[in-house]
């Protein structure tokens, strides 16, 4: 009995590990999203944010932390627009080929802020081993 239970406890965390890493849209369906959505909800622009998030000052970090704070509001933003395009075709009986795709946009958008918050609060945690200081916002702010 205790080995079945060590076996669906490894299960269900090796399942949840592989669902962690599941992507449901590849980058090709994403990036066909965002074509399709650009006219309605304009194009979010999330590179900046992502490049290279090394901070050798307190003044670049806080430069870092607004701009993924900026981001993060923007595709907010963007993902609630999309979200209402995709609410709005379904309604309209909008293409479900077309759906899809803008379905793909949002997960998109739901990856910038994610990769923004990841890339910064690494950033973050290197600046305050290096320095030995506490940045005056949280790396990984909860929720």
């Amino acid at each position: 009995m205790k080995r079945a239970a060590s076996l669906l406890i490894g299960a269900l965390l090796l399942t949840g590990t592989a669902h962690a890493q599941y992507k449901q849209c590849q980058a090709d369906w994403m990036s066909k999203g965002r074509d399709i959505v650009a006219e309605t909800c304009g194009r979010l622009d999330a590179q900046a944010v992502l490049a290279d998030q090394t901070a050798a000052s307190e003044d670049q970090l806080n430069s870092a932390y607004s701009a993924k704070e900026k981001l993060n509001t923007a595709a907010k933003t963007y993902a609630a627009c999309v979200q209402d395009f995709i609410t709005t075709g379904m309604m309209s009986n909008l293409e479900l080929e077309k759906l899809d795709y803008a379905t793909c946009a949002h997960q998109w958008a739901e990856e910038q802020r994610t990769e923004a918050r990841i890339s910064f609060g690494m950033a973050c945690i290197a600046w305050e081993d290096k320095t030995g200081r506490v940045f005056s916002q949280p790396c990984f702010p909860k929720g």
